[in-house]
């Protein structure tokens, strides 16, 4: 499953873990407004993930792209 995680303040970066957790998950992108908190998601997914995830400003440009 890809999925993007919009907003990961503080309860957004629990659903960046919880998504971490599955095996069958895969978060491809990132969206936030505020590029201050962007940071500490990108990290913990890109070393889990061993791959960074796409980092999107505007949620409506999530909704373009149909492989998520």
């Amino acid at each position: 499953l890809r999925v993007a995680v919009v907003g990961v303040r503080s309860r957004g970066m629990s659903h960046v873990a919880g998504y971490l957790g599955r095996n069958n998950c895969e978060i491809v992108a990132v969206c936030d407004a505020d590029t201050a908190v962007i940071g500490p998601a990108m990290d913990k997914i890109t070393k889990a993930q061993k791959e960074a995830p796409k980092f999107v400003q505007d949620f409506r440009k999530l909704l373009d792209d149909k492989t998520i």
